[in-house]
């Protein structure tokens, strides 16, 4: 850590940390966190000029990813990287993985959390606010737009969405393998070993997520693989740094496999090993072996070092992640107060919705399972939720969780008063809390992480994180393609054409972003209209 604040700056400037490299490096980028001090005199004009074009720049980017952003969760990480990383140049590749990171083992909206962190860097609290809303918006939108407008799920209207959904989730899918093709390439910087554990590593967490996604294909007759969750692996994989630190001992490497495997056995969907008290020893044993690895590894730093634990630094990071929530927290009574005003139930909606957002693991087909136990029969009736909601909210771009929480809002309200516009004005409310919460959760979780990044152990999961994602990515790719089988045959066309279809397009956008150098807005159009056009004459033949 290191050059955080003014107040900080003159008792920092004799430390070598990597918060000061990364202060001067977001300046020249024009993307700097929004807490840090530059290295330039105080007053000087060009740096603000900077920061505020690349908060705007920040701010566009993440807007046409929202309307884009087709998948949520896990599959926009790639996404967002390609164009606020590699095209746009806004944040470093470092600062990105360790927003990703974050996201991924905090609960709520994925996307929003990674913009969070982005606005944060570019412009303090108010580009954090700004940058969630900008990526959640256009999803949210189109969700109680297209609630107020149509009569039903089976519109001409959603039909032809369906088809530019398909389109674009053969280009989200093509972005998903350079993704994993990246982090193998960047695995050759260590050697020839570290390669190979990077692809193992991949394989592996694809083969432990992917159970839930291949059991709806129609010979696995709904049978499972494994089918571990994102949150069962990411902890499995915390599990395995904090307590062999990645190193050649073959006393904690032994122990540590044969745990993995008993704790798989329990949990995996084949439940060999059925008994819970089987399944809740392990863990504990997991969590405890953890917690000494974690600990051995920060005495181990602190004695190297010399060094006693900055107390300064966690003060600081104390002080601003107060101010960060409550801004969260002024932003939902903002909207909340007009909200409460229209219907007596709001209160209750939003105070749920709240909850549920917080206690969502597991991206958006897990947040659907929070939201059917506490909205429904309460706040929205089961036809409203799954022949309306959630296949309008499957079809759009964006978070789930946001969609979903939006479109609840919509019929909480309209459902009380009648009036569409109430409707609307719940909505948003609800839209507001979704954001929120997801914020305020990372966070939380982000100003922990950076008290304790420059822990040995913690560097280790900033080096391993994205062969993980890159694992969990391509259960996402298969996941969409599967989605984009049971959408295409829904309206008619054959599932050979529909795969032919995704294939094709998938590899006419690897073509396009990677050999051609094309922009992705432009591959976005590209997609968009290969889907619709291809999709159509496959439902007419």
């Amino acid at each position: 850590m290191g050059q955080i604040s003014g107040k900080y700056k003159a008792a920092d400037q004799t430390r070598n940390r990597q918060a000061m490299l990364r202060s001067s490096e977001f300046s020249a980028a024009g993307a700097g966190r929004g807490r840090a001090r530059t290295l330039q005199a105080p007053g000087a004009a060009a740096p603000v000029r900077a920061k505020r074009k690349g908060a705007a720049g920040l701010l566009l980017s993440l807007l046409k990813i929202g309307f884009a952003g087709f998948g949520g969760g896990c599959a926009l990480i790639p996404v967002i990287e390609k164009e606020v990383v590699d095209d746009q140049k806004l944040v470093s590749k470092q600062e990105y993985n360790k927003d990703s990171l974050v996201a991924c083992i905090t609960p709520g909206a994925l996307p929003v959390e990674i913009s969070t962190g982005l606005g944060l860097k570019a412009d303090g609290i108010r580009g954090m606010i700004m940058a969630a809303l900008a990526i959640a918006f256009p999803g949210s939108f189109l969700t109680v737009l297209i609630l107020a407008l149509l009569s039903g799920a089976d519109s001409a209207l959603l039909a032809q969405i369906q088809c530019i959904s398909i389109g674009l989730t053969a280009f989200i899918s093509s972005l998903l393998l350079v993704y994993a093709k990246n982090a193998v390439k960047e695995a050759r910087s260590g050697g020839r070993r570290h390669v190979r554990s990077t692809v193992v590593v991949i394989v592996g967490v694809f083969i432990l997520t992917c159970g839930k996604t291949f059991s709806k294909l129609p010979f696995m007759n709904g049978h499972y693989l494994l089918g571990l969750s994102t949150i069962q692996v990411l902890g499995l994989a915390f599990f395995w740094i904090f307590y062999t630190k990645c190193e050649r001992s073959f006393r904690r490497f032994a122990l540590a496999a044969g745990l993995t495997a008993i704790y798989i056995a329990c949990a995996g969907n084949w439940q060999l090993i059925p008994q819970q008290i089987v399944k809740s020893a392990v863990v504990l044993a997991m969590i405890v072996l953890s917690g000494l690895g974690l600990a051995r590894g920060i005495r181990g730093d602190l004695k190297e070092s010399g060094k006693e634990i900055d107390r300064d630094l966690f003060r600081h990071e104390k002080n601003e992640l107060l101010k960060e929530l409550a801004a969260w927290g002024l932003l939902i009574v903002a909207f909340a107060v007009p909200a409460c005003a229209v219907t007596g139930e709001t209160p209750a909606y939003l105070a749920k919705g709240f909850v549920s957002s917080i206690i969502s693991f597991g991206g958006g087909d897990a947040y659907l399972s929070v939201a059917d136990g506490m909205f429904v029969g309460s706040g929205i009736t089961s036809s409203q939720f799954y022949q309306l909601l959630v296949p309008v909210a499957n079809v759009l771009p964006g978070s789930i969780l946001c969609k979903i929480l939006t479109g609840v809002g919509y019929y909480v309200g309209f459902d009380t008063t009648g009036s569409t516009a109430a409707g609307i004005v719940v909505a948003v409310a609800g839209f507001a809390v979704s954001i929120a919460a997801s914020g305020a959760v990372f966070c939380t979780i982000y100003h922990v992480y950076e008290c304790m990044e420059q822990i040995s152990v913690f560097r280790l999961i900033g080096k391993w994180i994205r062969p993980i994602i890159s694992g969990l990515l391509l259960t996402v790719m298969a996941s969409m393609i599967v989605t984009n089988l049971s959408t295409g045959t829904a309206l008619g066309a054959g599932a050979i054409a529909v795969l032919a279809i995704t294939a094709g397009i998938l590899v006419a956008d690897l073509y396009l972003s990677v050999r051609r150098k094309m922009g992705s807005l432009a591959v976005i159009g590209i997609s968009s209209a290969a889907g619709i056009l291809l999709m159509n004459l496959a439902i007419l033949v």
